[in-house]
């Protein structure tokens, strides 16, 4: 009897201990930890590192392939343009002050490599979510990110050809990532021209977009990441083509407004600039 209320006491202890640990952590690297993750790091502005985790998280079909996707379409676009952004500061900067010529070359192509190496695997998640989802709703399942959209003081110093030094670029790079980021959503939920609007939609939770608007802002995105590979920047004419054809198929099927007229005639313009492959 002495044996059976010891191992009654015994089972009854680790129960309780079990019940106090919760549910195990989820294994690193599993599509659970790199979506939480994800999560952690958007939360606290690290849109490279939040872009990182995404795209490790979608190398592979998973239970959160759904989800992931349309939040990493907005942040690729979003640190491809802001990194575009950030280069062609550095450029003007090279041309106002050509004091620091090489020091600001350098700083551009940096800015340069950046948003090519975000771009490149958007395209590829856009073409992979174009075909997979076909949800007339979008859930955008993510926080509006706790960044200031406003154009960083120290942008204008750039663009005047001043260097900053390395803790005020890496500050001014994460901060054009963020601004990038929020430019994105507000173009991919329908709020370009007005952005302060969109924190609001994210306040009342989850947050969903009709199909058509959200492929609408996702094909305006690609077209301006498609001039990222034009002759005055990294002057890839295969690539610029690619994301032309993306950001045209991304319009099939749409209402042939004056919006998406325009835009396809934008489209249609760069594209004849580059040469034929």
């Amino acid at each position: 009897m002495r044996y059976l209320a010891v191992a009654a006491l015994l089972s009854a202890c680790l129960a309780l201990i079990a019940c106090s640990m919760g549910p195990a952590p989820p294994r690193p690297g599993s599509p659970a930890f790199l979506w939480a993750e994800a999560k952690t790091a958007f939360h606290a502005g690290d849109c490279a590192k939040a872009n990182e985790n995404l795209n490790n998280l979608l190398a592979h079909d998973n239970e959160f392939t759904a989800k992931a996707q349309p939040w990493a379409l907005v942040v690729s676009s979003g640190i491809a343009n802001g990194m575009m952004e950030l280069a062609d500061a550095y450029k003007e900067g090279r041309l106002t002050n050509p004091d620091h010529p090489v020091a600001l070359v350098r700083l551009a192509n940096d800015a340069f490599r950046d948003a090519n190496s975000a771009a490149l695997p958007g395209v590829e998640i856009f073409r992979s979510f174009v075909q997979k989802n076909k949800d007339p709703q979008i859930l955008l399942a993510f926080e509006y990110p706790p960044v200031n959209p406003s154009e960083p003081a120290a942008l204008s110093r750039v663009t005047k050809g001043n260097l900053l030094n390395s803790t005020d670029a890496d500050a001014l790079k994460q901060a054009m990532m963020q601004r990038g980021v929020v430019s994105a959503l507000a173009r991919v939920v329908g709020e370009p021209e007005d952005s302060l609007k969109v924190p609001e939609m994210f306040k009342a939770g989850t947050v969903q977009v009709p199909r058509e608007r959200f492929l609408f802002g996702m094909a305006e995105l690609l077209y301006d990441q498609a001039q990222l590979y034009d002759r005055k920047h990294i002057n890839d004419p295969r690539r610029a083509n690619i994301f032309c054809t993306e950001a045209t198929n991304a319009l099939k099927g749409l209402p042939e407004d004056k919006p998406l007229k325009e835009l396809l005639q934008k489209i249609q313009r760069l594209q004849k600039t580059m040469p034929a492959d």
